[in-house]
């Protein structure tokens, strides 16, 4: 991968309002927003791109800030913005860019994003993937890459199947092509990360991907799955195999604004003293798919969701 300088200028924007996603977190004013998205299309994605680079090229002057004088959630917030607003331009130039960000690690995605990657990181995916399905599987066979990172993507990937059958198909060839590629990898090509696999497979099992059961299953004989995440094989081929879904796997495919409206009222608690938002940090949401509050290890819907 190759290396972005540091610096500690932040970027020129051809567009003063770019300089709004610096100032708020998802409490942004919505006609922000929308003034944003109304700029030239060409103008606007080399800002927003300019954006992405920014969490990387000063990174490590947010760090040493981080430590002297401290952050808040609105200092570094940036670079979801700019991920969001791409995703609602359907700015699929963008998309290499925006696996350059999920290519960093982990400590660089936990402290840009910390619990977002599980919550949010799938919506603007999720608009980018339709016409770029071939480079969501390469990503899925990336080496050396966070676990949640490519957990979103395969979460974009099974959420278009939802939202659009016609896609279905082709999204379980993909996952077709990923698990063979998983049981054909050696150790040493760092790819056959065992919490991984058994988060896609239940991801798999919201499609009832059934026609995988014979490749899941030379994943269990392999020793690939962390059973704790998604049962034996003998659970996870009754659950791809079910014809009545127990929970609506399908999340809702909102506009960017709505998306915004939807997490400042669902995510920040109003005052006591009835003075608008509160400023503390966003109130802990679980996903299905997420690891169980419990502390078991099995994902949400695999414990105490049931």
């Amino acid at each position: 991968m190759k290396t972005i300088q540091q610096t500690n200028t932040p970027p020129h924007f051809e567009n003063e309002e770019i300089k709004w996603l610096y100032e708020k977190d998802f409490r942004i004013p919505t006609d922000q927003l929308t003034k944003i998205l109304s700029l030239p299309r060409t103008s606007v994605i080399s800002d927003l791109e300019k954006v992405l680079l920014d969490s990387i090229q000063r990174h490590q002057y947010f760090l040493k800030k981080e430590k002297s004088s401290g952050v808040t959630a609105d200092d570094i917030f940036f670079p979801m913005h700019a991920m969001y607003l791409l995703g609602e331009l359907k700015a699929n130039e963008s998309l290499d860019l925006i696996f350059q960000i999920f290519r960093q690690g982990e400590d660089f995605l936990e402290f840009w994003f910390h619990e977002l990657i599980t919550e949010c990181f799938v919506d603007p995916l999720l608009n980018l993937v339709e016409q770029n399905i071939e480079k969501y599987e390469a990503f899925l066979k990336e080496p050396n890459i966070y676990i949640y990172a490519k957990s979103e993507v395969s979460k974009a990937l099974v959420q278009l199947a939802l939202h659009k059958p016609v896609f279905k198909e082709k999204v379980i060839e993909v996952y077709d092509r990923v698990f063979t590629f998983y049981c054909n990898a050696n150790k040493e090509d760092n790819v056959l990360d065992h919490d991984l696999i058994s988060l896609v497979i239940c991801d798999t099992i919201d499609i009832q991907a059934y026609p995988l059961t014979n490749v899941i299953k030379e994943l269990f004989k392999l020793k690939y799955i962390n059973e704790t995440i998604c049962g034996n094989y003998e659970s996870v081929h009754r659950d791809i195999s079910e014809e009545i879904i127990r929970y609506d796997p399908k999340i809702k495919w909102l506009s960017l604004v709505d998306t915004y409206t939807q997490i400042v009222d669902e995510w920040y608690r109003k005052s006591d003293e009835g003075k608008g938002y509160s400023s503390h940090a966003p109130v802990l949401k679980i996903g299905r798919n997420d690891p169980c509050l419990c502390g078991s290890g099995k994902k949400y819907k695999k414990c105490c969701l049931q």
